[in-house]
């Protein structure tokens, strides 16, 4: 039997590394394989571009294929991580790299193009000057027992056919071989949703920023900054004939806006003018005073403009023998730091899968080349679908904000902010982790109604509340044996992504007692979803019931924090995410003395309120249990933390 062709379509970051890392486990002589680039002169004549983060995760797979040290050389390595407001109060320092694992790997600051460089140059070192077909593109393929029919084009639009056994698509997440593997899994990816940010990006050099070795976030979830040094700091005179310390920045700054008005791309004054006071409005301020960010605009050496968009994961990668990677399987949150990293650990794993597959026996046809492909997604895609899903939860985004409403001035910002923002930020950046596999189906029930602590500190009928998942208006009127009336409060669309939603529960009629006090940010993944809530016809109940009777299940529910405030009042935190439709991020504050109290007065029959006595002597007063995540009013809330 020849040996078996692999093309892998895309001479991207994650296409090279996946040929460097099938050659770093000597799979080569094994397999032939060829890359289709579609740029005819692919990376020469390309500035350098934006910049991106190597998580230390990446950097341990570009040691195991021999390039650390020249894409470290290459860049900067970040040492710290710190967030600030609006005005430059600092939130969190948050570790990096060798600061965070001093015997571990950097995490390594670079431009793109640099990056890209040196991967092309090592697949043409290591496996031919041939090996990369510049000027074709993949756009469909079939196949059957004989290979993939791979269907492809060239810079001048001529289409013609390459007969492979095997195909990795590494290219982008608007190419033609990425619809058609997805549709042969049932279409099973919604369509794009504009979040309503636009996302403008460059370089500039500056003077020296903080340390040097700080990536940098300041600002609102609406109008924020990122930006990260990709070089050391070096001495440059000034116009005053002074030496400075200057250093090459990358920055993103991220803004609310439908789209940027027209007219103001002819000029980069102009362009640099609307960034920097879209960031100062939507703030209602914007200065750091360790940045000039307005001369940072001004001075980039370009800008560039694209819309973010918010995309479902894909449920499936693998269709026999072809095979997604890269940004082609998953796309990533910018803020994530894993744009760059996470087509490195899809290399590795598929790179891996591959060896123990050629380790245990040679290849008997070339159709077995089916089962590594299965297992490397088993292995990376309910990781990648759980970061996903995360980040799009926006977990740091809202502490941030919270941070924003709740501590306004120039006084500095209390600790607990900090610490909820690194739980916040363990949670999103937990999943991506080689080897780590998660399931992503059914129902999620917290750990804390197992956990001792959590039982202790909580009543049977409290965990009750604390546990209701789409069902609390139901399960108060149950407990009191009295209609209870859900009253809309408002519905404010925030922006393309956002719906702020709050609503009250009153006992008996709209004028009853309040009940509950719930606090919700709404992310539609569909148009319908979101008229129906803006225009209130549906809400969570009446989804959840839509559900049941499409046959579609239950929504996934995921506990964040959990307490009870000085006040008596039962506090909770918690995800409701439907698959497909939307995610309900809510905050509710349960009022337990107007449901055991009150009640006995509009007629609740007495044997609903028997736990009143247990519940008053089981009372934490001002104690509050932190699950997995964020936890609300603690500025007014006196913290006990159990790790589950």
């Amino acid at each position: 039997m020849r040996v078996p062709h692999v093309t892998i379509n895309g001479a991207s970051i994650g296409g090279l590394a996946t040929a460097l890392a099938l050659h770093s486990k000597n799979l080569v002589p094994n397999l032939h394989i060829n890359i289709l680039d579609k740029n005819p002169y692919g990376n020469d004549g390309v500035g350098h571009g934006a910049g991106l983060n190597l998580q230390p995760h990446a950097v341990k797979m570009l040691d195991e294929i021999g390039l650390m040290e020249e894409v470290v050389a290459s860049g900067w390595a970040p040492m710290n991580q710190q967030y600030f407001t609006n005005n430059g109060r600092l939130i969190l320092n948050h570790p990096r790299g060798l600061n965070a694992n001093p015997h571990g790997y950097p995490q390594v600051s670079i431009q793109q193009a640099t990056l890209h460089d040196i991967l092309e140059r090592a697949v043409e070192d290591r496996l031919g000057p041939d090996v990369i077909k510049r000027g074709l593109e993949g756009l469909s393929y079939t196949q059957d027992e004989g290979g993939v029919n791979f269907v492809c084009k060239d810079t001048e639009g001529n289409r013609f056919n390459i007969c492979t056994d095997a195909v990795i698509v590494a290219d982008v997440l608007h190419s033609g071989m990425r619809k058609a593997v997805r549709q042969v899994h049932d279409n099973s990816e919604s369509g794009l949703i504009k979040s309503g940010l636009n996302i403008y990006r460059g370089t500039a050099l500056v003077d020296k920023v903080l340390d040097g070795h700080t990536v940098v976030r300041a600002g609102r979830s609406e109008g924020k900054l990122i930006c990260y040094p990709l070089e050391a700091p070096k001495l440059v005179k000034n116009p005053d004939g002074s030496l400075g310390q200057k250093q090459m920045l990358n920055f993103v700054v991220e803004v609310s806006e439908e789209s940027p008005p027209s007219g103001i791309f002819g000029s980069q004054d102009n362009l640099a003018d609307h960034i920097a006071s879209k960031l100062e409005g939507l703030n209602g301020d914007f200065r750091l005073p360790f940045l000039d960010h307005r001369k940072m605009l001004h001075e980039a050496d370009f800008l560039k403009v694209s819309s973010m968009s918010v995309r479902d994961p894909l449920n499936a990668w693998c269709d026999g023998r072809v095979v997604l990677l890269g940004d082609a399987a998953h796309t990533m949150d910018l803020e994530s730091s894993n744009v760059a990293s996470s087509p490195f650990l899809d290399a590795a794993e598929i790179a891996s899968v591959l060896e123990q597959k050629f380790n245990k026996s040679p290849l008997k046809s070339r159709q077995e080349i089916c089962k590594p492909f299965q297992e490397y997604e088993e292995a990376r895609l309910p990781t990648m679908v759980s970061v996903q899903q995360t980040f799009q939860e926006m977990l740091p985004e809202q502490v941030i904000d919270r941070v924003h409403n709740e501590v306004p001035g120039e006084g500095p910002i209390p600790k607990a902010y900090g610490e909820c923002l690194l739980q916040a930020l363990t949670k999103c950046q937990a999943g991506n982790k080689s080897g780590e596999k998660k399931t992503t189906k059914g129902l999620t029930t917290p750990a804390a109604f197992v956990n001792k602590n959590i039982v202790a500190n909580f009543s049977p009928i409290e965990r009750v509340l604390l546990a209701a998942n789409g069902s609390l208006q139901r399960t108060i009127s149950a407990m009191t044996n009295n209609d209870v009336v859900v009253k809309p409060v408002m519905t404010f669309q925030r922006s393309n992504q956002f719906l702020d939603r709050e609503v009250t529960l009153h006992l008996g009629s709209e004028d009853g007692p309040c009940a509950v006090t719930c606090k919700t940010t709404v992310i539609p993944r569909n148009n319908d979803i979101k008229s129906r809530m803006l225009s209130q016809e549906i809400g969570i109940g009446q989804l959840v019931t839509e559900r049941r009777k499409a046959g579609k299940g239950e929504p996934e529910f995921k506990l964040l924090a959990c307490g009870k405030q000085r006040n008596g009042f039962l506090s909770r935190q918690y995800c409701l995410d439907f698959p497909g439709e939307a995610s309900f991020m809510i905050h509710e504050e349960i009022d337990l003395d107007v449901l055991f109290q009150k009640a006995l007065k509009i007629g609740v029959h007495k044997e609903a309120c028997t736990n009143l006595e247990f519940l008053n002597k089981r009372k934490v007063n001002g104690s509050y249990l932190c699950i997995e995540g964020i936890e609300s009013n603690v500025a007014n809330l006196q913290r006990q933390t159990v790790r589950l």
